[in-house]
């Protein structure tokens, strides 16, 4: 199984990518959010793309979401709490 720390390590992987978090929702699947960088367009299809390529089918996540900003904490850390919050607000690619 894959664990939510080495999809993170994958994701950053990808050249466009700034940010990611990802967190295990309530069903007991992993989504990812990504926030591209600056200058850079990315949707959820071209992200599950890469993670396929570079997991295989069994192992990419069932759901990717692309973010302007990830939600953070006041001291700077990523909030996955408000992350969940995130989910009906944005178009998500379900796999």
């Amino acid at each position: 199984m894959l664990s939510a720390r080495e999809l993170e390590f994958v994701l950053y992987e990808h050249p466009a990518v700034w940010d990611v978090a990802v967190i295990e929702e309530p069903a007991g699947q992993l989504a990812a959010f990504v926030q591209p960088r600056a200058g850079h367009k990315l949707n959820a299809s071209e992200i599950a793309q890469f993670c396929r390529k570079k997991l295989g089918d069994g192992r990419t996540p069932g759901r990717f979401y692309v973010v302007n900003r990830l939600p953070k904490t006041k001291t700077g850390k990523i909030s996955h709490h408000d992350l969940l919050e995130l989910i009906p607000q944005v178009n998500a690619l379900s796999l």
